[in-house]
């Protein structure tokens, strides 16, 4: 169940000091016309209190940490047009692991390339096909596809290949 940050047990309202599963939200966590909060990214604590119909009283107290969602900050192809390798740069707002597929015009993959998990990244892919033979002129795409834990961001991006 969800409760908020220095919420008491209460009866049900709208907005500020409404009720999340059993639990009033104090003003800082409210959400708009008593929808359960949006926390910010960031480190929260959560304080559980209950008093049972007696007066017996109990109270409990978590860490919460909220990750903003994954976002790229950059992506960038050169060179583009490219008579050899194409260097794909791409930050992000956290340590993903970026995966870059190379798929030609008719929708072959041409090459997958990969990183290690980082914030930056920079992939070369070489120009080359599988087997080192230098891929034909044309346009192709790259797909891109970053992960951090259960969370992916995907992108496209054309680049043209001369020869």
């Amino acid at each position: 169940d969800q409760a908020c940050a220095g919420g008491t047990r209460g009866r049900a309202g709208r907005g500020c000091g409404s009720v999340v599963h059993g639990w009033r939200c104090s003003a800082a966590c409210a959400g708009a016309a008593g929808d359960p909060p949006a926390w910010a990214a960031g480190e929260h604590v959560l304080r559980l209190a209950a008093e049972d119909g007696a007066g017996a009283a109990a109270s409990q107290e978590a860490r919460v940490v909220v990750c903003a969602p994954l976002r790229a900050v950059s992506v960038r192809l050169a060179p583009n047009p490219a008579r050899g390798a194409v260097v794909i740069d791409a930050s992000f707002n956290r340590p993903v692991r970026l995966e870059a597929e190379v798929v030609s015009a008719l929708g072959r993959l041409v090459r997958r390339i990969g990183g290690d998990a980082a914030s930056e990244h920079r992939l070369v892919w070489d120009g080359r096909d599988p087997n080192g033979r230098p891929a034909a002129a044309g346009v192709y795409v790259v797909q891109l596809r970053a992960t951090a834990g259960n969370e992916s961001w995907t992108a496209r991006r054309k680049v043209v290949l001369l020869r």
